[in-house]
């Protein structure tokens, strides 16, 4: 089944698998707290390392609303005078995943089911947000951190988030250690 994978699926597989590993025991005996979205249309989950110093926060989309509202990435539990590096896990994007919104990416019109898209997506495709930061865990705990915008059909860049209907994030962060 594994090798009838395109190739992009076969690299977000492994790139998931790669990230449950290295947090495994976090996964299985952290500290487990559903989040206040403030939302129906999205949830978040985060769970916390039993020393407090690592936690992975999950951002979860139901259905994808234009124009969507200012999101926050908050937290329970993390060390208020500790400061953390917070950072997503990146995301590769299919360029067949935007339908007809690929043509506000291209100069010219293209087919979005067509050759030329089909062609472009085995060799390319679109680097998802890149969110990366250092705060203390009371900011975290008590106010959240903004997260970048969604994508509302224009303006795609590595501080914008791309996300579909049930599409996700998850957030890592770690206490900061000083060299």
């Amino acid at each position: 089944f594994f090798s009838e994978l395109p190739k992009l699926d076969k690299r977000r597989c492994l790139a998931n698998i790669a990230v449950y590993k290295k947090y495994r025991e976090i996964f299985q005996f952290g500290d487990f707290y559903e989040l206040d979205s403030h939302s129906d249309n999205f949830k978040k989950w985060q769970v916390l390392s039993k020393d407090r110093r690592t936690s992975l926060v999950g951002h979860f989309n139901v259905l994808q609303k234009s124009n969507a509202p200012e999101c926050h990435l908050d937290t329970k539990g993390l060390l208020d005078n500790q400061k953390y590096d917070v950072e997503v896990v990146k995301q590769e994007i299919d360029i067949r995943e935007f339908g007809s919104l690929i043509n506000a990416l291209t100069p010219f019109h293209v087919n979005p089911n067509g050759w030329l898209v089909r062609l472009l997506a085995k060799f390319k495709t679109i680097p998802g947000d890149d969110y990366k930061c250092q705060v203390y865990g009371s900011v975290l705990n008590n106010s959240g951190l903004v997260l970048h915008p969604e994508w509302s059909g224009n303006g795609l860049n590595d501080k914008v988030r791309v996300m579909r209907d049930f599409g996700s994030r998850l957030y890592i962060i770690n206490a900061h250690e000083e060299n």
